[in-house]
């Protein structure tokens, strides 16, 4: 049998022999972390979920198998890494004593593991099994509206189609609520026709993908992106990471905050004024700055 075991400070593998009890699994896990048995936490699984049994129950029966990944912790000492800020409905702010909030001082606690905000999309496509390039990505835009002409109407794309093609082609250009369309249709996540789902928030100009952590610290480590449209507790935990985003304003006021045109240097205030922009000049190239 071989684990992959990941401790407080420390990660190792180990191989042993068949092991039929979860107490004799706990006794070999003592010898090689130097954990006691009576105050030995695991997690198993993906997500990881702490595992319940007697001692006399099978590692089978518990969730345990050859070749997992082991994530091991004391049952009486208090995980202050994985600490975050977080906010349940209907209670004012609270702050956990925090020594360490790791890479995401806002995250919402789900389970035995966090929901956070991701910087980008694309990670997405990684988790999902896709190895595409962002440009290849693009061509699958521009082949879907181009296979589709009356979904994807000049109304709709707010320039000829032609244009609009020309336009997300380019390396710069940011896509948006069309792409994401786009691409639940393509990887077959979303409500309503698929079983799953993943989640992204919205800034008021870009968004933004979130994803359920096991460490704060390590978030990489173990993550989940996509989720069942049944487990309704992961929406509520992402309109509570909103709502706090929100209340810290991490988010752009569309109608005020302030851009240049990358390409005249021309000031801007608000979406409207840089649509008019765009549309007298061609120009779609903008960055915001205060």
């Amino acid at each position: 049998m071989r684990f992959r075991l990941q401790g407080p400070d420390f990660r190792k593998d180990i191989t042993c022999g068949d092991i039929d009890t979860l107490g004799a699994f706990k006794q070999l896990l003592e010898a090689e972390t130097g954990i006691p048995t009576f105050q030995i936490k695991i997690k198993a699984g993906v997500p990881p979920r702490t595992v319940a049994g007697n001692d006399g129950d099978s590692l089978n029966s518990v969730g345990i198998r050859s070749g997992d990944r082991l994530i091991l912790s004391y049952n009486d000492i208090e995980e202050k890494p994985n600490q975050c800020v977080s906010r349940s409905q209907g209670e004012s702010s609270k702050t956990n004593d925090m020594l360490d909030t790791g890479a995401y001082p806002e995250c919402v606690p789900v389970g035995d593991g966090y929901l956070v905000k991701h910087l980008s999309i694309s990670f997405y496509l990684k988790v999902i099994g896709s190895n595409q390039s962002a440009q290849s990505l693009r061509q699958l835009v521009v082949s879907e509206i181009i296979r589709n002409p009356e979904e994807y109407s000049q109304v709709v794309l707010g320039r000829s189609r032609d244009e609009y093609c020309s336009w997300i082609m380019e390396p710069n250009s940011w896509g948006g609520a069309i792409e994401l369309a786009i691409f639940s249709s393509y990887f077959k996540l979303g409500e309503g026709k698929y079983s799953n789902r993943v989640i992204v928030l919205y800034s008021g100009i870009h968004y933004d993908a979130v994803k359920l952590v096991m460490s704060l610290n390590e978030p990489d480590l173990l993550e989940q992106t996509i989720f069942p449209v049944s487990d309704e507790t992961v929406v509520m935990a992402a309109s509570e990471l909103a709502r706090m985003l929100q209340e810290q304003h991490q988010y752009t006021d569309v109608a005020n905050f302030t851009l240049r045109c990358s390409i005249c240097d021309a000031s801007l205030l608000g979406e409207t004024d840089a649509q008019q922009h765009a549309g007298r000049t061609g120009h779609t190239a903008f960055e915001e700055y205060s």
